[in-house]
Formats: structure tokens, C-alpha cells, sequence
């Protein structure tokens, strides 16, 4: 595939549903593994990637060139071809062709033989690129790819650089660029020790990157979002010009300076003033305006020309009832303000999209949320989450680097991390043991935070029976061992009160008895999750745990008294201390009843190699109460 935009340069609202992350995978790489089992070669390999840049004035020429391997038919996927235009860029030429291993030409492609789909509406997604597509396979392996593609880009706001790795090995990249001497520029290297040669020529200076061997992309699991951004060349011009808005500058004023003129005049006027009673508190207020915004609009992505940047009039989408996050901040930022509150916008780069280098300034966002100050208090606001109460922002925003724009430029700030006791899920569970031995259960889940979040935006989507089957994913070979037969859900709308979900369960086997005596496992609902059964003996990457978060798992058991239980024998109690988290298992027993608490918190976003060992015992002490039972004893 061709790529030639820059990440720096993405659109602000990129990454804000998933149709549009694909899309942009697509530009940027070819997905794929990096090695088949019980081989050596690699499914597929870059040859080389070179691209050949030239500044002329206030536009850029770029030509692409990419020679790559397929090897087997594992590969097969990584032989797209992908080249898009915009308002900013114009695809001049495209040249392909499939060579047989000997390097005899099977067959060759033009531009005009390749596929041209314009717009992108799934999603509510709407924008101006067009992209010329095709597939580039041959009937035997190994076979090879070679294709051109030559692009005029219209702005220096377009600087295309270089992705230098992907999910396959490249051999060698190589990134040649021709500038005037007069015009000044910044680049930054990223997962690479590289620097340029130089050269001064009459047409000005020459610098030239280049990189060998370099390895596929880390296919570890679990990699937290900053690890997984490709080596790459990143580029920004000390000024340029946009549809008439001229950017100038090397620092962060600079880039909140650009923002902040395109926005000027997008706000709600003076005759917009909202009327409050003066004895309302300020926070009432803001909880009011916020609530109002996410229950009357709806987000629609819109990158059309200048549209990736600038928002559209609040008072559009004040009419409309829609908008990207760029106008439904506008519209927020509005009523703040008009509310006498004080308001800004913070631009921001979504975790999927890695964090912003704050070390080299540059436009290098994809979002934009709501800071205000309330009673001294700093909150936090995402207009496009309809699912987030005000001051709790999605896990994509939370615990991020942003620039806060105001009239005198950007500053920038950090986006709040959650806590444990911000991220909760408690399950009741009261298990209660019949005359023939099988076990029926009624579980409550109270959640609360990024879980919440996640689940109020993907339950109401579900049908009757995909909510039970949704509940059951929910527990590790919860399939295996019971039935779920009736569900309730609570507050599913009420965005301010824990999120809880009721269900009745029958377990499909009957407990053990052996020689009078019958053991329970209660812990039913307990399980390792995916980052906790993640291989670590030669892992060298930190492991994700997504956000902190607390796990309390209550068990009642109660059982028939038919039974004759004469005595209860519980697993014993147990506590673990951890440098990132706690476990506890606390029991009482009754004449009737026994109950256990297992509590199991994370207090940090990621796990350093250097605690590996001691998650290592962390998990397996989790696995060994997990598997734990409750002996009781019949008759004498």
C-alpha cells in the first residue's frame, strides 16, 4: 500500500469510531502476522520503501516507490494497494507491478485501473478523500509487488513523512528531502537512531534518512497504547498557510495560537446568554448545560477540506442537533460561557492513536474535549460521550497530555487518571445449594466508571439474547457452567448512579459428594482475564491493564436444610500486597450461611517488566483461591 500523510497531520476526530481507525490502518500499513508457524521466513517483507520529497514554495511533490516480497499465502493480505487524495492533495500518477520469483512481469496497473470510491459514510462518517484501491496477488509463490505512486500536496500543513515499520520486516527505507534554503522546518525520528546526510545544491539542500533491517512491529499482547506507534519520520513547517489561516511558529503557543483563530467566531454571541437564577450554584449550572448538550446532539464525524480542524458555527449545531467533537465542544465551550462560566478547549491525541510528544510541538491531535473551571474545581467534559457524566471522561481521554487553548495561545495541561475506587465492579452473588445438589444463583453487578461507560454504550444495542450472552462473556467458561435465565438492568439511563445488572442462574452440574461429604466452589464467577493469562517469560514490553480499577466478588452460600449440614469447613482466609495491586479474601460463617469476600484491585495503568516475577505470583495466588472450595459436613 501507498501512504503519504503524515500522523502529525491527522484530522482532529480521527480515531473516534472504529470504521475510521480501519480506514487509517489501511493508509499508514498492511496488517498482517510477521512470521507463519514452523518457518523461519517471514509471510511477507518490505524490499525497500523511498520517497522522495520536494518543497516548491507553499507545495510539496512527493514520489513513493515500494518493493515488497509475498512469500505464502499468509501474506496474501498484506498485497493491497491503497492511494487516497484530498481537497489538500492530488494523486498524479500510480504505476504497479507483479513480478514471478525470477523477476519476469506477470502483469502491470495503472491509475486508471484501479478502483475510486469517494467519501466514507458508515459510522455517521462523512468527509472529501477519495481512494484508488486494488489487490496485487499472483497464482504462485513467492511473488513480487513494485508500484509508484507521485502525489502534489497542496499546503505545507500536509507534510507527508515516512512509517518505516510495519507488521512485516522492511529491508531498507529511505526518506530523500529537497527544500529551498530559506524555508525552515522541524523534523522529529521516532524508533530509530537516524540522522540525515546533507547536501547543498542549487536548487538548496538534500538531507537524506536512511534505515536497514528493520524489524516487524512488536506482536506482544497487552501493549500499552504509547508502544505501539511504528518507527517513523515526522515533519513540521515553521509556517504555512491553510484556506487563507497562516500558521507561524516552533512552540505550543504557536499551535494553540492556530487552533484558537480557527475557532474565533464559532461561539455562541453575547445574544445567546443563557438565563440562570443567581442563587443557582455554578456546578448545578455546569451539570445542567453538560447534561442538556449530550441529551440534545448526537456525534457525526465531518472531515471535509478545512472541516478536519475548524468546527462548524455552535449555533449550527445548535440547530442541527449534530456534530463532531470539534463543534459539540464549540457548543459547550458556548454555554459555559454564556453561563458566566469558564471554559476552553483542550486538543488531545485518543490512546489508540499514542500520546502527544510534548517535547516537540506540532499538530499532532485527533480530538477535542471541554476543561472548565467551577468553584475552584478543574472539570473535565466530553460532549461526544453520551455515556460519561460530567467530570468522567472515557478511558480514551483520561490520564493524556492535551494543549489548552485560550486567547493568548495553548498551554498544556494533563488530562486526570482514574482510580481504583473510581473503576468498581461489585458482584453479590447468593448462591443457595437445593436437596440435589445443584446450585442455583442470583448475582448483582454494581459498576461504576470505564466500565460503565463502555457497557451503557454497548447494551442498548442488544437484543434480549445477546445481553445474556454478553453477561456470559463477561466470566471466564461461564457457558460450561451454568445457565443464565432471566436478567434485570437499572439506571441503564442514569448516567449519575452506579450501572447495575441483575441475573438468575442455574449451575448445569450438580456439585461433588464423596463419602458424605459435599464441596462447593463458590469463586464461580471469578476467573483471570485477558492481560492476566498474558505469556511472560520473554515478554520485554510492559503488559496494558487498560485503567486502575477494584473487583469485589461477594458469595453467600445457604443450602437446603434437608441436607443435614452439621458442619462447614471454609477455604482459609488470604491477603496479598503487590507493588501495583491487593488481593484479600475475607470469610464469616453462620448457622446457615457462609460468606466470603475476594477483593482484587490494580492501582496502575501498566505493568514495568521489573514487577514481572511478582505478578508472576500475584496471578497464581489469584488462580489458587480461585480454584478454593467450601467442604460441608452430613450427619455424625
Amino acid at each position: 500500500m501507498i501512504q503519504c500523510k503524515s500522523r502529525a497531520m491527522w484530522p482532529l476526530d480521527v480515531s473516534r469510531h472504529l470504521c475510521l481507525t480501519m480506514l487509517l490502518i489501511l493508509i499508514w500499513s498492511v496488517s498482517g502476522n510477521s512470521v507463519i508457524g514452523g518457518g523461519t521466513a517471514p509471510e511477507a517483507v518490505y524490499n525497500s520503501i523511498t520517497v522522495d520529497c520536494r518543497v516548491k514554495g507553499h507545495r510539496i511533490v512527493v514520489e513513493k516507490s515500494v518493493r515488497l516480497t509475498i512469500n505464502n499465502a499468509h501474506g496474501d493480505k498484506h498485497n493491497g494497494l491503497v492511494v487516497y487524495e484530498s481537497r489538500y492533495s492530488r494523486v498524479k500518477s500510480v504505476s504497479a507491478r507483479v513480478l514471478n520469483a525470477p523477476g519476469e512481469e506477470i502483469y502491470r496497473r495503472k491509475k486508471k485501473d484501479l478502483r475510486k470510491t469517494c467519501g466514507f459514510g458508515r459510522m455517521q462518517l462523512y468527509q472529501d478523500v477519495c481512494y484508488y484501491t486494488c489487490e496485487l496477488g499472483a497464482p504462485k509463490y513467492p511473488y513480487i509487488i513494485e508500484y509508484d505512486c507521485k502525489t502534489e500536496v497542496k499546503s505545507l500543513f500536509g507534510w507527508p513523512g515516512l512509517t518505516m515499520q510495519y507488521e512485516i520486516p522492511v529491508d531498507y527505507a529511505s526518506y530523500t528531502l529537497t527544500i529551498p534554503d530559506q524555508d525552515r522546518f522541524r523534523y522529529r525520528v521516532y524508533g530509530l537512531s537516524i540522522s540525515p546526510t546533507v547536501e547543498q545544491t542549487s536548487d538548496g539542500t538534500i538531507y537524506r534518512w536512511e534505515a536497514h533491517d528493520i524489524p516487524a512491529l512488536d506482536d506482544a499482547g497487552f501493549l500499552p497504547p504509547d508502544l505501539e506507534s511504528p518507527a517513523r519520520i515526522v515533519f513540521v513547517p515553521e509556517q504555512f498557510e491553510l484556506d487563507g489561516y497562516e500558521f507561524q511558529g516552533t512552540d505550543w503557543t504557536a499551535v494553540g495560537s492556530w487552533y484558537h483563530k480557527l475557532a474565533r467566531g464559532r461561539y455562541l454571541q453575547e445574544e445567546h446568554l443563557m438565563n440562570r437564577e443567581p442563587e443557582v450554584d455554578n456546578m448545578t449550572v455546569a451539570r445542567e448545560i453538560y447534561d442538556d448538550v449530550i441529551r440534545t446532539t448526537r456525534y457525526v464525524a465531518v472531515t471535509i477540506g478545512i472541516g478536519g480542524w475548524q468546527p462548524i458555527a455552535a449555533e449550527e449545531t445548535e440547530k442541527t442537533g449534530y456534530g463532531d467533537c470539534k463543534a459539540l465542544t464549540t457548543l459547550l465551550i458556548s454555554r459555559l460561557r454564556n453561563s458566566g462560566l469558564e471554559a476552553y478547549p483542550c486538543l488531545l491525541s485518543t490512546k489508540s492513536s499514542g500520546p502527544i510528544d510534548t517535547a516537540f510541538p506540532a499538530l499532532q491531535f485527533n480530538h477535542v474535549i471541554t476543561m472548565a473551571f467551577v468553584n475552584g474545581d478543574t472539570l473535565w467534559m466530553d460532549p461526544t460521550c453520551q455515556n460519561c457524566p460530567m467530570n468522567d471522561i472515557p478511558m480514551s481521554d483520561e490520564n493524556s497530555a492535551v494543549l489548552i487553548v485560550d486567547s493568548g495561545g495553548g498551554y498544556l495541561g494533563h488530562t486526570p487518571a482514574s482510580t481504583a475506587e473510581e473503576n468498581m465492579v461489585i458482584q453479590t452473588t447468593d448462591l443457595h445449594l437445593n436437596r440435589d445438589l445443584t446450585l442455583a444463583f442470583d448475582t448483582e453487578m454494581k459498576i461504576t466508571g470505564n466500565d460503565a461507560i463502555y457497557m451503557r454504550g454497548r447494551i442498548p444495542s442488544l437484543s434480549s439474547e445477546e445481553v445474556i450472552s454478553y453477561i456470559h462473556q463477561r466470566f471466564p467458561g461461564a457457558d460450561q457452567k451454568f445457565k443464565i435465565e432471566s436478567y434485570e438492568i437499572v439506571n441503564l439511563d442514569d448516567l449519575y448512579q452506579p450501572l447495575i445488572i441483575k441475573f438468575h442462574a442455574q449451575c448445569h452440574k450438580k456439585v461433588d459428594k464423596l463419602r458424605g461429604n459435599i464441596y462447593v466452589s463458590p469463586f464461580m464467577l471469578c476467573g483471570l482475564r485477558g492481560f492476566e493469562k498474558e505469556e511472560l517469560d520473554d515478554r520485554t514490553a510492559p503488559l496494558d491493564f487498560y485503567y486502575p480499577e477494584t473487583m469485589i466478588d461477594r458469595y453467600s452460600l445457604r443450602w437446603d436444610s434437608s441436607l443435614g449440614i452439621n458442619e462447614v469447613i471454609p477455604p482459609a482466609a488470604d491477603s496479598l500486597t503487590a507493588s501495583f495491586g491487593d488481593i484479600s479474601l475475607q470469610i464469616e460463617i453462620s448457622n446457615s450461611c457462609i460468606t466470603l469476600e475476594l477483593t482484587k484491585r490494580y492501582f496502575n495503568y501498566r505493568l514495568d517488566p521489573e514487577s514481572f516475577d511478582e505478578f508472576e505470583l500475584f496471578r497464581d495466588r489469584m488462580k489458587e483461591i480461585n480454584g478454593r472450595y467450601v467442604k460441608l459436613s452430613a450427619g455424625g
